[in-house]
Formats: structure tokens, C-alpha cells, sequence
């Protein structure tokens, strides 16, 4: 296990978008960790280090992690903005953003090639750690003093908060999914990239568990801490499309055969499992975390792509024409749907971002490259500004601003007008 050099930019600005040139690819994909070259790490401009310290969730306050923590909620106990929003800094990437995550003041996002530090309250740049070839990744997941990054090239990192190098560790022979972010189980990292799945020793990256799963390819893992939950993409009915494994072994606990076909992360809360349908005509369904029996379904008006938000009642969920559902979480009965064709003026939307929930309101970025605010009451649109291209990212919610990046390498902070 060795180092990819790290690199430092001072080309982003606050509140102004900046155009940035792609860094130089250094894909090793397919070399052995050992034959990567050491670096050395400076932080760009000098600010306090914090004491940090992980939650009962196992990761950093704030939206340290894509879905918001370990398990893929979506939704955080954050302070939100109010309506309607106003920019407050925007800055260009080297290429698309990938799911933003916000730990202690500072955001971390992946590139094209590149795991990026930002203030959050200004949008300057704190450090820049260069990676293979990315093309904007999964939320980096903060944990304590540690970022744990699997960016699409192939590799797992983990650096410092300070951007210092840890560990890398070879995850596939190839550039690989880019969309499966790390999630930590007591003292191991579960990490994913193509159908490879592992479990690597939180502080020095050595393997303690490794296997392949049946089937396409993973589309997202979460964790309730003892157990890791997977989805997983599969074209015959005998293969797997949601995976229970043991969390300390990575032997299988359960599996639902090519049934739902689990899209993106799944989210596992209260010892249920949720996730939307991959395919067209599979629906918005709950497994019991602990058999993976099925506790209900919910038919939606297309494929859904992106994981849901899980609400202390209601699930929340977008579909591929631009629908946001909204049901019952203990029965699946739907509460309402809002078509955002109709109430985004710009453009039709026919994907969107997986639904960020905080304080009665619903994030979530849209083809059309609008992010949009929804009232969980009634499914009404309370505010909409444009982001700029597709938003796929997942918004960020933090400290009084939401955090969207889009597919044209913007990246944006959102405050109360």
C-alpha cells in the first residue's frame, strides 16, 4: 500500500465559478500497490485542526457520507436553510461533481481526477489529493480524523482531514463504478467497486474480507453496523439483487434473487431494508433487515435510479419521469406524488438526485439542472434554482446551506435569500 501524490490548487475561488483544466491522468489501474510513487502533502492555507471525533453512527456530525451516514438514510439532524435559496459560492471541478459530503466546516467531493477539500462557508479550496481517473465520484466518507474515498479508479484511499495519505488498497484490475461510497463497520471499512466487495482494517487498509457478487455489478452498500447491505444489478432471476453479508466475515446472511434488482444504495433504518426498483416495473419496496423477507411494495410510475430518504413515517423516493413519491414507511401506502415536469419551468426532468430530508423539507436535483425544495406535507415545490447541467449528486445538507454539485463540474452552496 502506497501513496498517489497529492497536489495542491489555489485556482478556486468564493462565490465565483471558475473554469479549472483536467489534471493529468495517473491511472495505475492494474498495477500492484506497491509500484505507485510516495508524495508529499501541504494543505493549502493554514486553519485550526479540530478535535473529531465519530457519532453513535459511526461517522463525523454533519453529512459526512453520502445518504448522510453509515446507513443511507438521506436524512441528518443538520441545521437546514430556509426558502427561498440564494447562492452563496459556486466553483468549477475538473470535470463532473460527484455527492458532496460536509464534516466540520469542510467539504469533500471527487473530480475527474481528484478527492477535493472546500471551506464551506467560502467554497476556497483546502487541499487537493490527485487519484486516477474518476469522472466524479461516490461522497467521500468521514470518519473521525479519517477520509475514506473510493473515487471510481479502481483503488480505496484514506487520507486525513488534512489531506494527508494513509493507505490505498486495489480494489479492480480497471476504472470501475464510480457510484459506491465507503461505509465503516466498527473498526473495518466496507468498500465496493464493479461485483468486488471487501472489508479493510479502518486504519491501515489490509484486507480482512474479499469476494466477488453474483450477477452485473454492486450498485450500492450500506451498513447497520453489524450487517453490510448491498444492491446489486442482475439480468437473470438466480442471481442476487439484495445482499445481507456479516459485516466482520462478508459471508452471505441472505439474499433476494432477481427480484427487485436493488438501484443505487439501499437504506437500512429501524431493521428494514429500502430500496427502489432498477428495472422497469419493479417497485419501491421494505425487506426485513434481519430474514430479507419482504415486507411490502409500492408501485411507482418508472425505474428508479437513486436511493430513497427515510423519514421518522414516510420514504421518499424520485423516478425516472421525474416523479418524487412519498409513502407510508411502516406499510408502503402511498401519502402523494409530485410531478417536478410540471412544477420546474425550465425543462423537463427524467432523472434526479437521491432526495436529501431535513426539517420537513426534500432536496433534490433534477435532469433539467435545477435543485429543487419540496414540503414533505404535501409534496409542493417551496423553491427551485438552477445548479447548472444534469444534477445526479445528491444534495448536502449542513450548518444553514445545502451543498449540489451537477454533471458540468459545478459545484454550489445554497443559503436563505
Amino acid at each position: 500500500m502506497t501513496e498517489r501524490r497529492r497536489q495542491s490548487r489555489r485556482g478556486l475561488l468564493a462565490a465565483v465559478a471558475v473554469t479549472a483544466t483536467a489534471g493529468c491522468l495517473r491511472s495505475n489501474v492494474g498495477q500492484s500497490s506497491e509500484a505507485r510513487s510516495a508524495g508529499t502533502a501541504t494543505r493549502t492555507g493554514d486553519t485550526d485542526t479540530d478535535d473529531r471525533t465519530g457519532d453513535t453512527d459511526g461517522v463525523t456530525s454533519g453529512w459526512p457520507a453520502f445518504g448522510a451516514d453509515r446507513t443511507g438514510r438521506g436524512t441528518a439532524d443538520v441545521t437546514p436553510p430556509g426558502t427561498p435559496l440564494a447562492a452563496e459560492w459556486s466553483v468549477a471541478l475538473d470535470a463532473e461533481a460527484g455527492d458532496p459530503a460536509v464534516s466540520d466546516g469542510t467539504v469533500y467531493v471527487v473530480g475527474r481526477t481528484s478527492i477535493t477539500a472546500l471551506d464551506a462557508a467560502t467554497g476556497s479550496e483546502e487541499w487537493v489529493y490527485d487519484v486516477g481517473l474518476a469522472n466524479g465520484g461516490p461522497a467521500p466518507t468521514v470518519v473521525g480524523d479519517t477520509v475514506y474515498a473510493t473515487p471510481g479508479d479502481g483503488y480505496a484511499y484514506a487520507l486525513s482531514t488534512e489531506g494527508e495519505f494513509q493507505w490505498s488498497e486495489q480494489l479492480t484490475a480497471g476504472n470501475g463504478t464510480s457510484r459506491i461510497g465507503p461505509r465503516p463497520v466498527a473498526d473495518t471499512v466496507v468498500v465496493a467497486d464493479q461485483r468486488q466487495i471487501a472489508g479493510l482494517a479502518a486504519d491501515t487498509g489490509e484486507r480482512e474480507w474479499a469476494r466477488t457478487v453474483p450477477g452485473n455489478g454492486i450498485t450500492g452498500i450500506v451498513t447497520d453496523g453489524k450487517r453490510v447491505y448491498v444492491g446489486s444489478f442482475t439480468s437473470t432471476i438466480d442471481e442476487p439483487t439484495v445482499l445481507a453479508l456479516d459485516g466482520a466475515s462478508g459471508e452471505t446472511v441472505w439474499r433476494q434473487d432477481g427480484q427487485f434488482n436493488g438501484a443505487h444504495a439501499p437504506a437500512v433504518v429501524d431493521g428494514t431494508v429500502y430500496a427502489g426498483g432498477f428495472r422497469k416495473g419493479t417497485p419501491l419496496f421494505a425487506l426485513d433487515a434481519e430474514t430479507g423477507d419482504t415486507m411490502w411494495t409500492q408501485t411507482v410510475s418508472a425505474e428508479i435510479h437513486t436511493s430513497p430518504a427515510v423519514g421518522e413515517s414516510t420514504v421518499y423516493v424520485s423516478d425516472l419521469r421525474g416523479t418524487l413519491h412519498a409513502v407510508e414507511r411502516e406499510t408502503g401506502t402511498r401519502r402523494w406524488q409530485t410531478d417536478l415536469r410540471e412544477e420546474t419551468v425550465e425543462t423537463d426532468p427524467v432523472n434526479s438526485s437521491a432526495p436529501a430530508l431535513v426539517d420537513g423539507q426534500v432536496y433534490l436535483g433534477t435532469q433539467s439542472g435545477q435543485m429543487v425544495v419540496i414540503d414533505t406535507e404535501d409534496g409542493s415545490v417551496l423553491s427551485s434554482v438552477t445548479v447548472g447541467e444534469t444534477v445526479l449528486a445528491s444534495p448536502a445538507v449542513a450548518d444553514g446551506r445545502v451543498i449540489v454539485g451537477s454533471t458540468d463540474g459545478t459545484l454550489s452552496a445554497y443559503v436563505t435569500n
